[in-house]
């Protein structure tokens, strides 16, 4: 079943808890890739993608269930078509391999390196993410 659903200026769209929890999850990803928990800090860098991506899609009242369903509907709504930009998409999707490699395939090896990327892949997409919020009056700039 489709979640298409019509926005209007009379709905309120509250994106920023979805941002304040990207930030949130982005230093908890910083911190475990300083502590040496490279494979914990590639998994919180990629959920700090789908926090944003939630922003985004908040903006459309929208709210999948389950990660993928958070990629996949922001890619064709954002990413894909260039709200966004297209760099980003193979950013996330590479972290959503390297979490899968953390998460699901044993002995998977995560490096400290693969860490380093990841957090950086992550801050520059929540970043965009954040831009194009408030340069569409999804979210008030930051001082």
């Amino acid at each position: 079943m489709a979640t298409y659903q019509t926005v209007t200026n009379e709905d309120k769209i509250d994106a920023a808890p979805f941002v304040s929890q990207a930030n949130e999850t982005l230093r908890a990803a910083a911190l475990l890739r300083d502590a040496g928990l490279a494979a914990d800090s590639a998994t919180r860098a990629h959920q700090a993608c789908i926090h944003a991506e939630r922003a985004l899609l908040a903006t459309e009242k929208r709210s999948p269930q389950d990660v993928h369903g958070v990629h996949r509907m922001a890619t064709l709504h954002f990413l894909q078509n260039g709200q966004i930009p297209r760099a980003h998409l193979a950013a996330v999707e590479r972290l959503a391999v390297l979490r899968q490699r953390a998460d699901d395939v044993p002995l998977g090896r995560v490096t400290g390196e693969d860490a380093i990327e990841a957090v950086a892949a992550a801050r520059e997409f929540v970043a965009a993410v954040e831009t194009w919020l408030v340069r569409n009056r999804f979210l008030e700039p930051t001082s």
